[in-house]
């Protein structure tokens, strides 16, 4: 079959070859922008994409002894948060990580007057405990400030701040009249770095024997003598009493009280 083209026809032929091609450039190009920007929304929510954003400085899990010593208006304000505190408000502060399990903080923070705010928390968050205590008394004893009137405690539970080992060596020397050195391990529980098996023998019967003395105290023995040989003698952390040590016709050590006249 033959077909004539006459230039009427082929001026309409012309127009609809231009008008299909501009037609595929169109569509080209925006199926090209819909390409790009389903790679970028890929690229957003790719697992495996780099992360750009600074990580969160975790809080250190042994405390941050370097910060601000807590007072008594520290521990006013952080109890008027109530419920909405979190352990975040807490960071500033100087405390140290009382706990043996690395993902929990049993943050203690020393607070002046004798009290101490004992905080049990994950790493961030509402804490489970927020309690003010006197340091003379037993963990738990006190009050969580978040629930609790901080001053009504303040008044009914008066404390005092512990005496330094300097002022207790001082306190001894002058009751007792004779020059002190400090025993390099606590009275009431810590053992010595190292003895040998007889020095050792001898810590422990000097540790066992400490059932009269019952508070916290700085040990102290006669300057220059061996490290457990001599006389001992313990200063009370919190009330200043001095307790001696003397040895039975055994040698079983033996803790007592200076009579009053002389400890006044």
């Amino acid at each position: 079959m033959e077909v004539t083209i006459t230039m009427k026809n082929f001026k309409r032929m012309h127009l609809i070859i231009i008008i299909a091609a501009v037609a595929a450039l169109v569509l080209t190009g925006c199926f090209g922008v819909n390409k790009i920007n389903n790679v970028a929304n890929d690229s957003a929510i790719d697992e495996n994409a780099p992360n750009t954003e600074s990580p969160a400085v975790p809080f250190p899990w042994g405390g941050n002894m370097d910060g601000k010593e807590m007072t008594l208006n520290d521990v006013r304000q952080l109890a008027g948060k109530g419920d909405n505190l979190l352990f975040e408000d807490l960071w500033q502060y100087k405390g140290g990580n009382a706990s043996s399990s690395h993902d929990r903080y049993i943050m203690v923070y020393k607070i002046e007057g004798g009290y101490r705010l004992v905080v049990h928390s994950n790493s961030t968050g509402k804490p489970d405990a927020v309690n003010l205590e006197s340091i003379w008394e037993s963990g738990g004893s006190g009050i969580d400030i978040r629930y609790n009137d901080v001053d009504e405690f303040l008044s009914a539970n008066p404390s005092q701040d512990a005496i330094t080992e300097e002022e207790a060596q001082d306190i001894g020397q002058t009751k007792l009249k004779v020059e002190l050195e400090p025993v390099n391990w606590y009275i009431l529980g810590d053992w010595p770095i190292s003895t040998d098996d007889k020095d050792a023998v001898f810590a422990e019967a000097l540790l066992d024997s400490i059932y009269t003395v019952d508070e916290s105290c700085w040990v102290f023995r006669v300057k220059a003598t061996a490290e457990w040989g001599g006389s001992y003698y313990a200063v009370g952390k919190k009330t200043s009493t001095i307790f001696i040590c003397s040895f039975d016709d055994e040698g079983k050590p033996i803790w007592s009280v200076m009579d009053s006249e002389s400890n006044s």
